[in-house]
């Protein structure tokens, strides 16, 4: 380990009467040189206790003669219960969903409370841990949480991004940055979209992508110029990304073009009293399509969904085109498609434009028709979005598919009264044929205000042969309970 260590280590073993330490000149031997050696023994573990801390620091600060920063502001919002400490610590300290530590933040921004100082360092890096808790960690910091902040280079980015761009891209690690990105759109797009056109220029093809993705959130008519921009982009991905985000402002010239573009490629006849498609296929791409990055090479989406070429820019042109073009019913127009010798790519294509022009209708129509296999589910951030109606008829659908599906994390909102019995009715029947779950996941889709109901069925549930999924299902959602009924004091 080291020669001084070996020598307290020796002194110890034979006796401190016959053998003094050798401090090494280099290290800890300055301050080890200054202990008392009077008394021997004492010598001995003192300078134990010296030498091991030394170990463990691994190196000898450098002398900072800039002056103490000035102190903290006091807080101005009470801390959180004994008892929400205690469920933050363990939510720390244990192996738990890490959901909770989401709820238990959100809990405590909800209740206008903070985190005791001693836990601060803990919610800061989790900034860089976990990013997508960016946003309530940040609005979880009072006076005390921000001035920490400050004091460490790798924290520091957050207490910039409102102030200076260039230092806060300078000094922030590339996930704490782009989390920091997407919070400033949220909380004011017009400085959001500022920021990312002050960066855009220097960032490579990955964090320009990831700057884009950071403008979906409260996406206006005011960020078509610098969209357009982005359309003109070297980098093929970016201008697909860029065609993506226009194609979800109905006024934008790309939309409009979008719309002339599409008619030569699909129509729909209403003939003999039923909605028919007529199809043509892109024979090949031209300059236009080159634009919106399209490409001739294969994707992901022809891997995916084993489709050719030309079938994959059918679904690309469908997916950039407003779905307020067509003007038919949209449950008519998708019962029209499922018919067509074409419809995965058709299908596909309004599945893309629904979700990411986040249209309500057409994510209605998708789950109503139920024409997508194995069936359709929103995607986890557009789920908040639909009907309780139309959410409990997603989930019916997946529950008679399998657990496993739901256990897989596709549902993220927690499920209505409706579905809560039909979740555990098909949980008991899991149970019973002793097929395996991610309870982690699960325990999540219960509302807060059905727990304690969900609990005592569950307990009556189980006996000495349930398997430890469903015991550990059971005891993490007591411990949710008992965490919202402590913040609802």
């Amino acid at each position: 380990m080291s020669e001084t260590w070996d020598s307290i280590v020796a002194a110890a073993l034979v006796g401190a009467e016959r053998r003094t330490p050798h401090f090494e000149p280099e290290g800890s031997a300055a301050l080890l040189e200054r202990l008392d050696s009077a008394d021997r023994e004492g010598h001995v573990l003192r300078a134990a206790a010296v030498q091991s801390l030394y170990l463990r620091a691994g190196q000898r600060f450098d002398q900072d003669d800039r002056p103490l920063p000035a102190p903290a502001l006091p807080d101005q919002r009470p801390t959180c219960s004994g008892a929400s400490i205690a469920h933050l610590r363990r939510v720390i300290e244990t192996p738990a969903p890490d959901a909770l530590r989401e709820e238990w933040l959100r809990l405590l921004v909800g209740r206008g409370l903070r985190a005791p100082h001693a836990y601060l360092p803990t919610l800061l890096q989790w900034l860089i841990e976990q990013p997508h808790l960016y946003d309530l960690i940040v609005d979880s910091l009072d006076q005390r949480g921000w001035w920490l902040a400050r004091q460490n280079p790798d924290w520091r980015a957050i207490t910039l991004v409102e102030v200076d761009a260039e230092l806060f891209w300078a000094e922030s690690n590339r996930v704490v940055r782009l989390a920091a990105v997407r919070w400033l759109r949220r909380r004011d797009p017009v400085a959001g979209r500022a920021l990312v056109e002050k960066l855009w220029a220097q960032q490579n093809v990955a964090d320009r992508r990831s700057l884009l993705a950071a403008l979906q959130d409260k996406l206006s008519p005011e960020d078509d110029t610098f969209l357009m921009v982005a359309l003109d982009d070297k980098q093929s991905q970016i201008r697909a990304e860029a065609a993506k985000l226009l194609s979800a402002l109905p006024s934008s010239a790309f939309s409009q073009r979008m719309k002339t573009r599409i008619a030569q490629h699909v129509q729909f006849l209403q003939t003999g009293g039923q909605l028919t498609v007529e199809v043509r296929l892109p024979e090949d791409l031209d300059d236009e399509l080159t634009t919106f990055g399209f490409s001739k090479g294969r994707d992901d989406i022809d891997y995916i969904v084993q489709m050719t070429p030309p079938q994959t820019w059918l679904l690309k042109l469908i997916s950039l085109t407003p779905l307020e073009h067509w003007q038919h019913p949209p449950p008519d127009i998708l019962r029209a498609i499922a018919l067509h010798p074409l419809a995965k790519p058709l299908l596909e294509g309004i599945k893309e434009a629904a979700a990411h022009q986040r249209n309500v209708t057409w994510l209605h129509a998708l789950i109503e028709t139920d024409l997508m296999k194995p069936t359709y589910i929103p995607p986890a951030p557009l789920q908040a979005l639909v009907s309780v109606e139309m959410y409990d008829l997603a989930v019916k659908r997946l529950l008679e598919l399998s657990l496993e599906q739901v256990s897989s994390g596709v549902l993220v909102r927690p499920l209505s009264p409706v579905g809560v019995p039909q979740f555990l009715k098909f949980l008991q029947d899991m149970e019973a044929n002793g097929t395996s779950f991610n309870y982690e996941i699960l325990v999540m889709l219960i509302p807060t205000d059905m727990l304690a109901n969900v609990i005592r069925q569950l307990e009556a549930m189980t006996d000495e042969n349930s398997s430890k999924r469903l015991r550990q299902l059971t005891e993490t959602l007591r411990f949710r309970h008992e965490m919202n009924e402590e913040f609802a004091r």
